[in-house]
This record gives structure tokens, sequence and C-alpha cells, in this order.
């Protein structure tokens, strides 16, 4: 069954852009883990409009203190090149709030 996710954008005067996965035991910065068809969406808790792009889906102007719309993981989405036995791939994105970041999401098998 899939699973909905939040990633949270935080960002302040004079601190870079920075994505935490909203998951309990997932140390700030690291990629969440996900599978395909699951949802995602980023919670801007910055003082600033941001936005989400990636190759497929892209989130304009979200303000502070809401959400995107859902992103839903699609395979067509995935970087294979990093595959393993557990791990599908990965799947880059930029957020931009004050500043830019690049996060990761890493899709995990079924």
């Amino acid at each position: 069954m899939a699973q909905a996710w939040s990633i949270i954008v935080n960002a302040s005067r004079g601190v870079p852009t920075q994505l935490n996965p909203d998951v309990f035991g997932i140390p700030p910065g690291q990629p969440l883990k996900a599978q395909i068809g699951d949802l995602v969406s980023w919670n801007n808790q910055s003082g600033y409009s941001c936005s989400i792009q990636m190759d497929s889906w892209s989130a304009n102007h979200i303000p502070p203190f809401t959400s995107s719309p859902g992103y839903v993981i699609l395979d067509e989405d995935i970087d294979k090149a990093g595959a393993t036995g557990e791990v599908v791939g990965t799947i880059q994105y930029v957020a931009s709030a004050n500043g830019f970041a690049t996060g990761w999401i890493t899709v995990l098998k079924s």
C-alpha cells in the first residue's frame, strides 16, 4: 500500500536551505526513503516562498508555512544508476527558498 511522506523545507536569513524528511529517526539532511507509488509533499517551514523542481514535476511559489501539492513516485523518474539489492535508484530535486539546495529521494523495492 502506498505511503504519504513529507519533506520539511527550512531556511532563514544567513542559513542555507535545509531539506529534512519528516520521519522519526532519520537525521536532518538525509534522503527520504520511499517506494514507487508513494506520495511525497514538501512542507515549507521557511519564511520565504519556495519552489521544488525535478525533471518531470515542479511546484512553484509554495507560500511560507504551507505544503506543496503531492508528487507520486513513478518508475520513469528514477535514476537507476545507483541501484543495489534493496535500492531501485534515486530521484533528485532542487528546492529554492533562501538559496538553493539539492535533495534526493532513495527509492526502495516494494
